[in-house]
């Protein structure tokens, strides 16, 4: 009986994590919009998941924005803002 428990558990615990997927990009944003509104959430949002994404703080993320902007001549375009053209760089 033990062993029966112990693989219909284990059986479960498999399917859990392995059958039963969760969808991880559901959004209704595509493109473009997609990346601004996500860049927008982000700039406003929780350092440490900023961190996440980009891979660096949000202040050096905006620092280097404007390095970008002041150095190189980058800008923000008819469609695309400026963080939004570096966030997908």
């Amino acid at each position: 009986m033990l062993i029966v428990t112990l693989g219909a558990q284990t059986a479960v615990e498999y399917a859990a994590t392995h059958l039963i997927k969760e969808p991880m990009y559901d959004s209704i944003f595509t493109g473009a919009a997609w990346v601004q509104f996500n860049v927008r959430e982000l700039l406003n949002g929780h350092e440490i998941r900023f961190y996440e994404a980009p891979g660096m703080a949000k202040r050096v993320f905006l620092q280097f924005c404007d390095e970008l902007q002041e150095h190189c001549g980058l800008r923000n375009s008819k469609y695309i803002g400026l963080e939004e053209q570096v966030a997908i760089l």
